[in-house]
């Protein structure tokens, strides 16, 4: 192990870990595409020839490169990672990660649909496109938020149309080999009320699609088809998002949890459709997003402010009476 460069020692690590099943395929593979840009910029040095000093100048260049900010933090963590191994195994006496100050991410607006006139818009044409698969996926985003992977991987088993009730079991994960089925993001399984057009379209798709996978029947179709049909769709159709961006697939699973939100869904209930870790993500991403919920807010402030007493007392700054 002492003859290996930082990348074989962390090839040999991430490989330990999967084999182990503590890593999805997928991170595996996200690990050592980062590790291919360490080597990259560092040659094949020994893992304790690396310092904080070699880790900064190429940090620098990756920004001067028009690296994102996003991107090269998921760099450092995933170095970050090898070299606390290195550390329990003695082959280095501390952590040079350990005081590299992580970019800072510039804010993204989310780019969900909140205006309720383009929603029925969007939702009228997906209404009316022919009866096919992507018919079928983009209504799935559309009225329930799932991610692509989901939908891709979502099997006629996983579908109750007597309860009315969608179970999300799986997801599509990409490795360096391919696509391949794996648990959902969060690891567990939820399920998803259907909204009665949406249980409409599944009853009639079934009919004529009713075996293996929802969307692609013997098989599931890898999900940038789905990417790239909606993308299309929407570039045509002039379709754009709060935050002026063309509305991508994604985006209609943030107009789900906006929707939600703004109905009056509490945020558990949001959590569970969309299947985030905790509700914390959830308020995380979402508290912010619905402006109309702030002036509301505002106005609950204002009446709480009337119905207060109103009593003379003394302003700590001037001195002079005033009302409190």
């Amino acid at each position: 192990m002492v003859d290996q460069d930082a990348f074989s020692y962390a090839l040999e690590y991430f490989e330990g870990r999967l084999e182990r099943h503590e890593y999805e395929r997928s991170t595996y593979a996200t690990n050592l595409k980062h590790m291919r840009a360490w080597k990259k910029a560092l040659g094949e040095r020994k893992i304790w020839e690396i310092d904080e000093e070699d880790i900064q100048r190429v940090i620098a260049d990756w920004f001067k490169d028009g690296r994102d900010s996003t991107t090269v933090d998921k760099r450092i963590t995933a170095f970050k990672e090898v070299y606390r191994k290195a550390v329990k195994e003695g082959l280095v006496e501390s952590n040079p990660f350990e005081d590299i100050r992580r970019p800072k991410k510039g804010w993204k607006e989310l780019n969900g649909v909140n205006d309720s006139a383009q929603r029925e818009e969007i939702a009228g044409i997906l209404e009316n496109l022919p009866l096919d698969e992507y018919k079928v996926a983009f209504n799935l985003a559309y009225w329930t938020g799932m991610r692509r992977g989901e939908i891709c991987a979502l099997r006629w088993n996983d579908v109750d149309l007597e309860e009315g009730v969608i179970w999300v079991r799986h997801s599509i994960g990409t490795d360096d080999m391919g696509n391949y089925l794996k648990l959902p993001k969060s690891d567990r399984p939820r399920d998803i009320a259907m909204p009665c057009y949406l249980h409409g379209l599944l009853l009639e798709w079934k009919r004529k699609n009713g075996w293996g996978f929802v969307i692609g029947g013997d098989d599931f179709i890898n999900p940038d088809y789905l990417t790239h049909a909606f993308t299309h769709l929407s570039r045509f159709m002039g379709w754009k998002g709060n935050a002026g961006r063309s509305l991508t697939l994604h985006d209609l699973r943030h107009t789900v949890a906006t929707t939600l939100i703004s109905e009056g869904a509490d945020v558990k209930t949001v959590q569970s459709v969309l299947g985030h870790s905790s509700a914390a993500v959830t308020l995380d991403m979402y508290a912010s997003a619905d402006r109309d919920a702030k002036k509301r807010a505002a106005a609950l402030l204002d009446r709480a402010a009337k119905r207060r007493p109103v009593r003379k007392g003394r302003n700590a700054l001037t001195g002079r009476a005033a009302a409190l």
